[in-house]
C-alpha cells in the first residue's frame, strides 16, 4: 500500500510541468510493481514444483540475455519465493541437475536442455538490471 498526499499533485501554485512529471513519475513506479507483480504470479501459477522454479530461471535467463546467471537470493529466499520449503527446493533442484536441465553452483545457473523449458515469461517488457529481482524477492513479502 502506498500513501502519498494526491492534492499536493494537483495544488495550483506548482508548475504544470513539475505536476505532470510528479504524475509521470508515480506512474512509472506503480507500473514496474505492478510488473513484478504480474511476473511473480507466472512464476508461482504453475502447479509443479519443477515448473514453478524452471519458470523463475527462464525469465532470469531471458533478463540477463544469457543461459548463465547470478541470482541474488539464496535458498531460503528462493524458496520463500517459490512458496516451498528449502529442502523441498534443494532436492527438486538436484533431480533437475541429475536430468540435465540445469547447472549451479550456489547462486549461478546455467540451464543446459532449453528445449525442455516451458515458455513462461512475463507479460510485460519488464526492465531489470543486475540485482533487481531483489524487487521480486519484496514482492513476495
Amino acid at each position: 500500500v502506498i500513501f502519498f498526499p494526491y492534492r499536493k499533485f494537483f495544488d495550483d501554485s506548482l508548475p504544470p510541468e513539475l505536476q505532470s512529471r510528479m504524475v509521470s513519475n508515480i506512474l512509472g513506479v506503480l507500473s514496474h510493481i505492478v510488473e513484478k507483480q504480474i511476473v511473480k504470479l507466472e512464476i508461482i501459477s504453475n502447479r509443479s514444483l519443477r515448473g514453478r522454479i524452471l519458470a523463475y530461471l527462464y525469465s532470469m535467463a531471458a533478463r540477463r540475455g544469457s543461459v548463465s546467471f547470478r541470482i541474488c537470493m539464496n535458498r531460503e529466499e528462493l524458496a520463500c519465493f517459490l512458496g516451498v520449503n528449502r529442502s523441498a527446493l534443494s532436492h527438486e533442484l538436484s533431480k533437475m541437475r541429475a536430468d540435465g536441465l540445469v547447472s549451479f553452483n550456489k547462486n549461478q545457473f546455467t540451464l543446459l536442455n532449453q528445449e525442455e523449458i516451458p515458455p513462461v515469461r512475463p507479460p510485460f517488457h519488464c526492465h531489470f538490471n543486475e540485482g533487481e529481482e531483489d524487487g521480486l524477492r519484496e514482492a513476495s513479502r
